[in-house]
């Protein structure tokens, strides 16, 4: 698997070939049971069968193991190659004036991370400039967030020291 997180590709592949077989068994004039059945112990990497094809899912390694029929093993693999494709991004820089680019980006992250489907996103902190490689709607969204977060305001709430010119006293007075 290359462009798609493992376990997902395999909850999905398992969805399409379980609506697949329902299809094909009602249209035999069958009734169209999904025979899911998962090994004890159900967890992130235990075997699955759907219709005679196991799914198992070696997320270390990014793969996902299939294992049964040669014509069953062939159409996976189609549906496999149709659903890993890597999804369009874009490069775009921002820059920052009051707002650090570390906060954006954690500001952003912790937005993504809420998302199903997650998107890719991906980030570096160059001084006052974040440069985000995203999916084009998520750096439409980024860039409406921008002027929303990067204020005068917003800087001042961060931080709690203030810097004063001083004029007619020396600042060694003052201390």
């Amino acid at each position: 698997v290359k462009h798609v997180d493992p376990q997902e590709l395999a909850d999905r592949l398992q969805e399409i070939l379980i609506a697949r077989a329902r299809i094909e068994g009602s249209a035999a004039g069958g009734v169209g049971t999904a025979a899911t059945s998962s090994s004890s112990g159900e967890g992130a990497n235990s075997p699955r069968s759907t219709f005679g094809l196991e799914i198992a899912v070696d997320a270390r390694l990014g793969q996902l193991i299939l294992v049964g029929l040669p014509s069953q093993i062939e159409s996976a693999l189609q549906l496999i190659e149709a659903l890993d494709v890597p999804l369009a991004t874009t490069t775009e820089t921002y820059r920052l004036q009051f707002l650090s680019a570390k906060q954006l980006d954690d500001i952003v992250r912790q937005w993504v991370d809420s998302l199903e489907p997650k998107p890719p996103y991906e980030s570096r902190v160059e001084a006052s400039t974040l440069v985000v490689t995203t999916t084009a709607s998520l750096q439409q969204q980024i860039a409406r967030l921008l002027p929303q977060v990067d204020t005068r305001e917003t800087s001042a709430k961060q931080s709690p020291i203030r810097f004063y010119k001083i004029r007619n006293v020396r600042v060694q007075d003052i201390l």
